[in-house]
């Protein structure tokens, strides 16, 4: 059985993606992800992640906004 971390930081979202942390930011202001900001960092629940990339093939994510 595999274990996940239940959030993930901009950083790590970045990573999963293949883009710049610049462009998750854009994602959360333009309201095309769902994150939660705790302090002054964004934090994304796995379980959206996964589905988000799931759904989403790298060549379909827009990466230019």
């Amino acid at each position: 059985m595999k274990t996940y971390k239940k959030y993930l930081s901009v950083g790590e979202v970045a990573l999963m993606f293949g883009v710049k942390r610049l462009t998750v930011r854009q994602w959360i202001k333009n309201g095309e992800i769902s994150a939660t900001k705790i302090g002054q960092k964004w934090f994304f629940r796995q379980k959206d992640i996964d589905q988000l990339f799931n759904d989403n093939p790298r060549e379909e994510v827009n990466t230019t906004k």
